[in-house]
């Protein structure tokens, strides 16, 4: 008869090596083409609160390029801000390049986000959650904050020149 410690160790040792394969990096999604370079197509939009916005939502349009890079990151080196008011055009993007990471066909981390109004504090440098609409190719935030008292309200950006499979 076995010793109950012996019983034990085996069944952890078994639930652990079947487990591995759903402990270790996400399933192999990656942006596509690799090694392209992309940008969005004009449109895109953010909403953001900030101390220096008092925490009301400002509405700014977006423009973002990048590169994907060997392993499927969607690297974001550049971001500027605009529109009707010109506390829009103020805003800086810091902490780039913003990698995208594709978890699966839909959901995107963004890591890195982060951004800064001239009279405020640093607002970000966190990964948010995003989303990844396959048929229209926009990337789309929703709540999610980068910081105390900063947050990406909402975001909508149309990158045509992408697209996320499997491994």
């Amino acid at each position: 008869m076995k010793s109950p410690n012996r019983l034990l160790i085996g069944g952890v040792l078994a639930i652990g090596l079947t487990s591995i394969p759903l402990c270790g990096a996400a399933a192999g999604f990656e942006f596509t083409p690799i090694g392209s370079a992309f940008s969005d197509d004009g449109s895109g939009s953010i909403r953001l609160k900030m101390p220096a916005t008092f925490g009301v939502a400002l509405q700014c349009g977006i423009s973002v390029q990048g590169q994907v890079d060997e392993t499927g990151v969607a690297q974001v080196t550049r971001v500027t801000f605009s529109g009707s008011t010109p506390l829009c055009s103020l805003i800086t993007a810091r902490g780039l390049p913003w990698n995208l990471v594709a978890k699966s066909t839909a959901t995107v981390y963004m890591e890195h986000v982060s951004f800064i109004y001239p009279s405020g504090p640093l607002c970000g440098g966190n990964t948010i959650l995003s989303s990844w609409t396959p048929y229209t190719q926009r990337l789309l935030v929703f709540n999610q904050i980068v910081s105390t008292g900063c947050e990406v309200v909402s975001m909508d950006v149309k990158i045509s020149m992408l697209s996320i499979k499997y491994r």
